[in-house]
């Protein structure tokens, strides 16, 4: 089954605020960000489909199979709600090891910020990118982060 994912909208941030797509967002407004983050490859797409995606392949992942492009990356989506029931997304490929580097500092950047952050990766709850964490340590990521919920 093909899974197509267009990359969608771009994503920056400063000690105030989340910009998307030249859209400011207070921290103070943030209700929520979730990530779905998938820890594998997902993609194989048709020419006319790639065509239309910006490729940035930097580490020479495969491109070409058989007659299809198979991009060796991995899709994550963003997901902000503020406190007026607003809701933003952005989606993103993670096609390199700094990218990911990049990632995790977003991630760490909400946590520190004490924004209600809550990650999934490969459909598990998850803390920076770890799914398997036990009972104890999810109870002091949450308090070390401010958290109201897990799940």
């Amino acid at each position: 089954m093909k899974q197509i994912h267009e990359v969608i909208g771009t994503l920056d941030y400063d000690n105030h605020s989340i910009n998307i797509d030249d859209k400011i967002i207070l921290l103070s407004d943030i209700k929520e960000i979730k990530l779905h983050h998938n820890d594998h490859p997902v993609n194989t797409l048709s020419l006319p489909i790639i065509s239309n995606l910006v490729i940035d392949n930097p580490d020479g992942f495969p491109l070409f199979r058989r007659g299809e492009y198979l991009l060796e990356k991995t899709y994550s989506k963003l997901s902000i709600s503020t406190n007026t029931d607003k809701k933003y997304e952005v989606g993103f490929y993670i096609d390199t090891m700094v990218k990911e580097k990049i990632l995790l500092n977003f991630i760490d950047y909400c946590y520190l910020n004490e924004v209600q952050f809550i990650e999934f990766t490969n459909g598990k709850r998850s803390y920076r990118f770890k799914t398997n964490l036990k009972y104890d340590e999810i109870q002091e990521v949450k308090k070390k982060h401010s958290l109201k919920k897990w799940i």
